[in-house]
């Protein structure tokens, strides 16, 4: 902020301390601090509050930006949808002359999931992050029991003395 050595400092405080006194530099000079410490905060918020405006607008542009490349996106998959469909012959031509109904264009193998696109939930295999070392070694709980279950494990005998 300001360019001043350490021998300009010295010399300002040499300076302040003849004018203003020994007994009243020590409250000024905490005043001075204090002050440049909120002179320091108002320009630290002053230069934050510029980054978000500016991070603001090139979001905006960038917004502006990928809505144009997606409307650009879709209608071009419109136009190629539009094209592959009058490209495909219609029910019409599917029929020969003699009424017979070609062969279907999409194979068979194309109308069910194919087996890689199904998910299989292999993280449920998986029980817990703990290994069961570690809950050996430090003596956890291996099963958990259901209310009524510990219910009945530690309930004391009943005596049959009515």
């Amino acid at each position: 902020m300001f360019d001043f050595s350490i021998s300009k400092l010295l010399l300002i405080g040499i300076v302040a301390l003849v004018v203003i006194g020994p007994e009243k530099f020590p409250t000024v000079a905490r005043n001075f601090g204090a002050w440049l410490g909120k002179m320091r905060r108002y320009m630290d918020t002053v230069r934050y509050e510029l980054q978000q405006t500016i991070q603001t607008e090139d979001l905006h542009r960038l917004r502006g930006s990928l809505t144009q490349a997606s409307n650009d996106l879709k209608s071009s998959v419109q136009a190629m949808t539009e094209d592959f469909r009058s490209a495909l012959p219609t029910e019409n031509s599917l029929l020969s002359d003699d009424g017979l109904e070609q062969i279907s264009m999409v194979p068979t193998s194309m109308t069910t999931q194919p087996t890689f696109l199904i998910k299989k939930a292999h993280w449920i295999s998986r029980k817990t992050a703990i290994p069961q070392w570690y809950k050996k070694q430090h003596r956890t709980r291996q099963k958990l029991l259901s209310a009524a279950a510990r219910v009945q494990k530690y309930r004391p005998p009943t005596s049959s003395n009515g």
